[in-house]
């Protein structure tokens, strides 16, 4: 069962439910959940959506490994879930987090528990309006310009000199 989840932003910041996050920088979301009996089969997710609808991104703690609170004995727990800056376009998102068991689906899960703005002051991107409307995300790529047959290059990771 999911007993609270906020969203922190690089300063640690946490106590707004909406909460503004500059494009750049990335943040944390707390999750914190409560586990009534063990089982290796629990798992947890984390989906987020744009204002329209979209789907963002999902991501589960199984991803990678095998999930954390998978055989944990009965108690609480806290998840600090790391979103990397320069992901988001600006925008209004929001997090459903979800847990679940395994071949049986979701136990708790929790529609837009949290809003939180994208914004960005910061960028040339931001401050000459040129992020695309049909554009769901707005990562920062890295663009290396070189002569042709040179290796080395004029590499600049979207800022300019």
């Amino acid at each position: 069962r999911q007993r609270q989840m906020c969203i922190r932003d690089r300063t640690g910041h946490d106590d707004l439910p909406t909460l503004g996050i500059e494009h750049e920088h990335g943040f944390s979301v707390a999750l914190d959940i409560e586990i009534a009996e063990t089982s290796k089969d629990y798992y947890s997710a984390l989906i987020a959506h744009d204002a329209y609808g979209n789907n963002i991104f999902f991501s589960t703690d199984e991803d990678f490994c095998e999930p954390p609170i998978a055989d944990k004995p009965p108690g609480r727990y806290q998840y600090q879930i790391s979103i990397p800056g320069k992901l988001l376009k600006p925008g209004t998102y929001y997090l459903t987090p979800m847990v679940g068991l395994r071949r049986k689906g979701k136990l708790d899960r929790r529609d837009a528990a949290l809003r939180f703005e994208v914004l960005d002051t910061m960028s040339r991107r931001g401050a000459k309006q040129l992020y695309r409307s049909t554009a769901v995300v707005a990562p920062q790529i890295d663009w290396v310009l070189r002569p042709d047959g040179d290796t080395g290059g004029d590499r600049r990771s979207g800022t300019c000199d």
